[in-house]
């Protein structure tokens, strides 16, 4: 057994300058199984870019788990880079992650030198209408 591993999905930041993003919708719920290339949820941002003063925008893992806990509720205004889902590797896992407290702040170096903390990547899109032709 030994340690399971968790990995906190941060809410993305899309640019430099986005400091919040509304979490519209969650496209999975706790318990699932994901894959990378899975969409996880939907962001309403404003003012991304000139051209773009608010958009819907899609959110694709590139991590693989077991969804061991949903950070934020829909609705909610998130920061940029706060964390909004917890993924687990093993599903027989997730159940350990029921009273999970997200780390809020640089989560304080183990003394290892190394944190050890995981990436999360992800792939955000412009949710628009089907472009004709695509699929």
């Amino acid at each position: 057994g030994g340690r399971q591993d968790a990995i906190e999905m941060p809410m993305p930041k899309l640019t430099p300058q986005m400091e919040s993003a509304v979490l519209s919708k969650w496209l999975i719920k706790e318990g699932d199984e994901v894959s990378a290339g899975d969409l996880v949820c939907e962001l309403e941002v404003e003012g991304l870019n000139p051209e773009l003063p608010h958009a819907t925008m899609l959110i694709e893992t590139h991590e693989a788990g077991f969804v061991a806990r949903l950070l934020e509720a829909e609705g909610s205004r998130v920061a940029a880079d706060r964390g909004i889902l917890v993924l687990c590797d093993d599903e027989a896992s997730k159940d350990q992650f029921a009273g999970y407290e997200r780390k809020d702040g640089p989560s304080p170096n183990s003394g290892s030198g190394d944190s050890g903390a995981r990436v999360f990547c992800w792939q955000a899109y412009v949710k628009g209408p089907p472009v004709p032709g695509m699929g």
